[in-house]
């Protein structure tokens, strides 16, 4: 057990002991402890374990026990302090039915038996474990020549019963006992009464004595007697244990082999690498390597704040075992386990989980226990073909009841506040035979439950009758375990509602839960890389990306593009790339250049889209590190120091990526608080306008490199400093060392022939604000690599619009252009206004913009120019003239409206041609002589600018007939190219044309004549113009 110690006293302590006692009246009965626990040598501040001798103290179950500090003389000079708690909560990772009691008793040691209760208690852990109460049973038999050795599933006494109570058939050899026997934990080793050979057919049984020593278990439960041979399996001449599986389970590598392991042979960490998701192999955490039956098992290393050591759920993984010289893995009979190289280990990890993550100790809210509806909301990575969920376990705690709940467990979408709404397809899950405390299994039925790419989705448990079995284990912690799929998250707290109630609540706690499932093969290509970052060295550049968990890439791919090269160099692969590569290094390039290089990935459906970051070739501009040092070092300790330098002519300026100082450096140093900065020159000496460095670790006798990741942009032909910035502190000896010499260094260590450093350096005192000339300089070395000036857009466009001008031009793919300006001229180029303006977040891809604010009518001249890091270069401009012009805002209207003669077909015709949108009918109607007409059908041909709509019943001759339109919405919404709506209107005349005549009722009761054929009405009368007439089949006429 443990108790937690507040002193740090280490002399002059009291001499007690810890006993384990009985309870009696509700006191502790000291006169019939069970056991005295040995004291802990040294006592350390905070926890201290106090440790049972041989097999542990038994107890009992369901009884109380107290821990007795009995102290027999008195400190001296120093004194113990237990540390104690006002909470009346246990840890919730107790053993079930386990607790501690709420208060703790106290008595003077010399105050006879009166013991007095106090509120708090005493901060321990008890440790032990529960007694088995069931007969051993052996789990595998096996031998190599005459060593047999039988493995139980449980620690066993070492009392051994004699040899020959095993009986052992090898090969065609009759039964016969063994001759030897010895036991070490769970083992049983034997010694066969003869060798066996390869192929052997080799049998045992144990027979159970009836006197005299039995074999045991630890707990004294006897193996019993078995009652025919048990197959053993023969490894005689089979040297080679051979691995069988290696899985990864969050951090934890279980590699598995065909037979049993010497346990007492444990190589180092050093010996097992496991490669993480950042591509890089790191040893297994020391003292973390763990041999037990056919399986060893070892942690990885997290690898940083990111946790890259431990590779994330769905990656492939990759692992290594190489031989140490000593305690090499062995199988149970002494042969080595053969080494391995990338050898691949099944990712079993979940999704996501969050079991590991601290429990929250005040959890003892009913809303944590199954009367209360939970929803634990979760959110899906970006793997664009989906995943599959397999199961979910929760954790769950014994409670104070024996009533299970009823309920069930789905998977839900959420709205927009993470509360469950709709049940997603086959989302019901599996619930366990029974709930136990710790982790409880839910399965999905049948492939899984398909889930969507980020897409957020709860875990909802639906309590249907109460239970007070158990209660949910929940945590405060807001983060997941690390090795999680990308982009998967368990959110920061859940909601739970009371059982019968109708309304969420929000709880900061979430529930303790892991996500298992698979990532689908996506369908598309590979996603751009993300995270993308370049380390430029004279010939090559360095890439590192982040990995994106798509188990579908099969390799990447680079190109790269100099400032002034023309055209992109061919993609090429990147060699042994594949799903976990996150680094690459592109070669053969041409030094201080900028490049421009683009990485993608390849999966099985094509090339993914491209990431691209811009470095340069490093290499030496200019120094004077090889002149001869004069001796008359600066020390910085006390003084700044700071020397001049002066770029080339090259167009487009420089970027700088580091600066080396040479020093002398003592053996013993305390590092001052010191910046080194690149700073403008500002009347021969440093300006206020500079950009800090990033440091070494250390500074070291010699060259000391002082870098820049995102580099420094230099202009050409112009003056800057290096200086080195001592703020305070420091001591021992740190100089910069100056030369005589005012050359720079030529040749294949020197730098460019139009570069330059001073002639002299400059120092100051710490606290003064006035540089001091030194005649002499001091020696650096400046890094970097020159860039190329923009280029000019091309194929410069002007649309004009309503007070605007859209422009357009061909992208000139220079990676050194950084953004776009544009200028404005109404008097053909004489005077600008607005001048040369920024284009709003433009970039080397931007290839449009739009002008705004002109005057209509007006002839404008607009000229476009790119700017890089040293500004616009002659050459990088171009020029086009256009004259925005007023808005269309007329609508399309109705020019004409009419009915064909055969009464069903109405033709409208629109005042504007090239129409968009679509046609609803159900914002059409029409009415012939009042009352309404059908319209069954329509056509819009938008080019032409014509309706054409079919009516039913037709429309008869002389019907006055109208039409009206109610405006339509969304698709249906007609309108012309200016987004102009087709007007509303309402009853507007038609033209009727149908030659379509009534037709005839008879008068009731008489028969309608049979039909004789067609009949061909007569011409209208002249006098009846005026009175419209229908011709009816029965003949004659009627006026109407």
């Amino acid at each position: 057990m443990t108790l937690w110690n507040a002193s740090n006293a280490q002399a002059g302590l009291p001499t007690y002991s810890i006993k384990i006692c009985p309870a009696s009246s509700g006191n502790p009965d000291t006169s019939n402890c069970l056991g005295t626990l040995a004291n802990p040598a040294p006592h350390m501040l905070g926890s201290n374990t106090y440790t049972a001798s041989g097999g542990g103290i038994d107890l009992a179950a369901s009884t109380t026990y107290y821990v007795f500090v009995n102290p027999t003389v008195a400190g001296t000079t120093g004194q113990l302090t237990f540390s104690s708690t006002e909470s009346d909560n246990e840890d919730l990772d107790r053993a079930t039915g386990w607790s501690v009691a709420n208060g703790v008793q106290l008595k003077q040691h010399t105050a006879g038996s009166v013991w007095t209760t106090f509120t708090d208690s005493l901060f321990m852990t008890v440790i032990g474990r529960p007694k088995e109460s069931t007969a051993p049973t052996a789990q595998s038999y096996e031998i190599s020549g005459s060593t047999l050795i039988i493995t139980y599933d449980r620690e066993l006494d070492t009392t051994a019963p004699a040899a020959g109570q095993y009986r052992v058939k090898v090969g065609s050899n009759s039964v016969a006992a063994a001759t030897a026997i010895a036991i070490s934990g769970n083992r049983v080793t034997l010694t066969a009464p003869s060798a066996a050979a390869s192929g052997d057919a080799v049998t045992v049984r144990y027979i159970r004595p009836g006197s005299g020593n039995k074999l045991k278990d630890i707990d004294g439960n006897e193996v019993a007697t078995q009652t025919s041979l048990q197959a053993v399996t023969n490894w005689t001449g089979d040297t080679t244990p051979a691995l069988v599986s290696a899985v990864l389970e969050g951090d934890i590598v279980t590699l598995t082999y065909d037979r049993s392991l010497n346990e007492a042979s444990v190589p180092t960490e050093l010996s097992f690498r496991t490669q993480g998701s950042d591509g890089v192999w790191r040893a297994a955490i020391t003292s973390t390597v763990l041999i037990s039956g056919k399986q060893v098992r070892y942690q990885l290393v997290p690898g940083g704040t990111s946790n890259p050591g431990i590779p994330r759920a769905g990656r492939a993984v990759l692992a290594r075992y190489g031989q140490p010289t000593n305690n090499k893995l062995q199988d149970a009979f002494g042969n080595n386990v053969p080494a391995f190289t990338d050898q691949t280990v099944t990712n079993n990890s979940p999704l996501v989980k969050n079991t590991g993550q601290n429990v929250d100790t005040t959890q003892a809210s009913v809303s944590d226990r199954y009367d209360h509806d939970q929803s634990q909301h979760f959110t899906t990575g970006s793997n664009s073909g989906g995943y599959t969920l397999t199961s979910v376990e929760i954790v769950l705690d014994g409670y104070s009841g024996t009533t299970a709940p009823t309920y069930t467990v789905s998977i839900r979408e959420t709205d927009s506040m993470g509360q469950p709404t709709t049940l997603v397809n086959n989302g019901r899950l599996t619930k366990p035979a029974a709930l136990v405390r710790g982790l409880n299994t839910f399965t999905a039925s049948g492939s899984g439950i398909e889930l969507a790419a980020g897409t957020t989705y709860a875990v909802f448990v639906d309590v249907s009758a109460v239970g007070n079995s158990h209660r949910f284990y929940v945590t405060a912690e807001d983060g997941v375990d690390a090795g999680q799929a990308s982009g998967w998250s368990i959110a920061n707290g859940r909601y739970v509602k009371a059982f019968g109630a109708s309304n969420w609540v929000a709880s900061a706690a979430s529930l303790r839960i892991k996500i298992r499932g698979t990532i689908k093969a996506s369908a598309d290509p590979p996603a751009a890389p993300t995270g993308l970052t370049a380390t430029p060295a004279a010939t090559s550049i360095t890439l590192n990306w982040t990995d994106p968990s798509d188990t579908s890439i099969t390799k990447y791919q680079t190109r790269q593009r100099a400032d002034d090269a023309a055209a992109w160099s061919a993609w090429a692969d990147v060699s042994g790339s594949g799903a976990t590569t996150t680094t690459a290094t592109v070669s053969s390039l041409t030094t201080r250049k900028r490049y421009t290089v683009e990485l993608r990935a390849v999966n099985a459906n094509g090339n993914g889209a491209a990431a691209s970051v811009t470095s340069g070739t490093s290499a030496v501009l200019t120094n004077n590190t090889s002149q001869a040092a004069d001796g008359a070092r600066l020390s910085m300790i006390s003084h700044h120091g700071a020397q001049a330098f002066t770029t080339g002519s090259h167009t487009g300026g420089y970027t700088l990526t580091s600066v080396v100082w040479a020093m002398i450096v003592g053996d013993t140093i305390t590092l001052p608080t010191y910046n080194v900065h690149i700073c403008n020159d500002s009347s021969s000496a440093p300006g206020a306008t500079c950009t800090t460095l990033t440091k070494p670790s250390t500074l070291a006798n010699g060259a000391n490199t002082f870098t820049s990741s995102a580099g420094v942009n230099l202009d050409a032909d112009t003056t800057y400093w290096v200086v080195f910035d001592s703020v305070s502190g420091g001591s021992g000896t740190i100089t910069l060392s100056r030369t005589s010499s005012n050359s720079e260094d030529t040749g294949d260590g020197g730098g460019l022939s139009d570069w330059s450093i001073g002639d002299d350096g400059r120092s100051r005192s710490r606290g003064s604000t006035s540089w001091v000339t030194d005649s002499n300089p001091l020696q650096i070395a400046v890094l970097g690599y020159g860039k190329n000036g923009p280029s000019a857009p091309t194929n410069l466009q002007a649309s004009a619009g309503n007070g605007q001008l859209s422009l357009t031009w061909t992208n000139p793919n220079n990676p050194g252009i950084n953004k776009y300006q544009v200028r404005v001229s109404s008097d053909g180029g004489n005077t600008w206004s607005p001048d040369w303006t920024d284009i709003a977040a433009s970039s080397h891809g931007t290839t449009s913009h739009t002008v705004t604010g002109l005057q209509n009518g007006t002839t404008y001249t607009v000229e476009l120019r790119a700017v890089g890091d040293g500004g616009a270069t002659p050459g990088s401009s171009a020029r086009t003239t256009g004259t925005p012009t007023a808005a269309d805002v007329t609508p399309p209207r109705v020019n004409s409206a009419t009915v064909a003669a055969n009464g069903t077909t109405l033709t409208v015709q629109l005042s504007e041609t090239g129409l968009q949108g679509a046609l609803g009918i159900s914002d059409w109607s029409c009415t012939a002589s009042g009352t309404a007409c059908s319209i069954s059908s329509g056509t819009l041909n938008a080019s032409a600018g014509s309706i054409t709509f079919t009516l039913s019943p037709a429309v008869t001759q002389g019907q006055t007939v109208r039409l009206s339109y109610s405006g339509g919405q969304g698709t249906n919404r007609i309108r012309d190219a200016s987004d102009n709506n087709l007007a509303v209107f309402s009853n507007r005349n038609v033209i009727n044309n149908s030659n379509q005549q009534v037709q005839q009722q008879p008068p009731p009761g008489q028969q309608q004549p049979e039909s004789q054929g067609p009949t061909t009405p007569p011409p209208d009368p002249p006098n009846l113009a005026r009175n419209p007439v229908a011709w009816s089949s029965a003949g004659g006429m009627q006026a109407l």
